[in-house]
């Protein structure tokens, strides 16, 4: 896991995010998020907390179906120009090619791209959904004092996000509401400004959250301001 509060060690890179986030956020849209829970829940007792993780989804199926699929399409042309040709290749050959397109196929299946085309709609927001719900728990959202703790997670792999609020947010704010929080979101991954998507859905729920509980001081301060990124 990575906090913004991250110190620096000697010999340590001066960039402590994991490579595979830096696409997507800086040193300068952590602090900018950090700013916007600041903001929000300066008129609120909700509790936010944005988190990122790589993915959610289990990608175990990619590579035998990428690989599968190359061999089909190899011995579907191979078979039209064999039959053309009137004669019979080398299996040496054969083997060879189909070598290739393993090599070719593992590649691919590294691919978030290619991890979302070979795996259902249903089964990619299934599992982001339930991961959400598992670190809701895990981060101590359940555990706030007005039982107003509510959780920003985006999943990059899957381009995915989800809103969970705990029951005193989610008996007044139902899911419907939180649509807009959730666009910003996907918005800012695909455009690779996940950091300011996160500000603006940060800055979007503390406005949501402030009209159902709002607070003149914003009430104390449970949990750490700062954005989660975990594998």
């Amino acid at each position: 896991m990575v906090n913004i509060a991250t110190p620096k060690l000697p010999g340590q890179s001066t960039n402590p995010l994991p490579y595979w986030i830096r696409r997507y956020l800086s040193q300068s849209s952590l602090t900018q998020i950090t700013t916007a829970i600041h903001g929000a829940e300066r008129a609120t007792t909700g509790e936010i907390v944005p988190m990122v993780v790589r993915r959610s989804t289990p990608t175990g199926h990619v590579f035998p179906l990428a690989v599968l699929g190359l061999w089909l399409l190899y011995f579907t042309a191979e078979i039209g120009l064999r039959l053309d040709a009137w004669r019979t290749p080398h299996l040496a050959f054969v083997a060879l090619d189909l070598a290739v397109l393993a090599i070719v196929a593992y590649a691919a299946s590294l691919s978030y791209l290619v991890q979302r085309l070979l795996t259902s709609r249903k089964d990619l927001e299934h599992h982001v959904r339930l991961r959400a719900e598992l670190v809701f728990g895990a981060a101590k959202l359940h555990e706030t004092t007005n039982a107003t703790g509510i959780l920003l997670f985006v999943s990059v792999a899957e381009r995915r996000a989800v809103v969970l609020g705990d029951r005193n947010v989610a008996k007044l704010l139902p899911q419907e509401c939180w649509t807009e929080v959730v666009d910003l979101m996907i918005h800012g991954i695909k455009r690779d400004g996940l950091g300011r998507g996160l500000a603006d859905a940060v800055t979007r729920c503390g406005i949501l959250v402030a009209a159902v509980h709002p607070s003149p001081d914003g009430g104390p301060n449970e949990l750490r301001d700062t954005l989660v990124i975990k594998e």
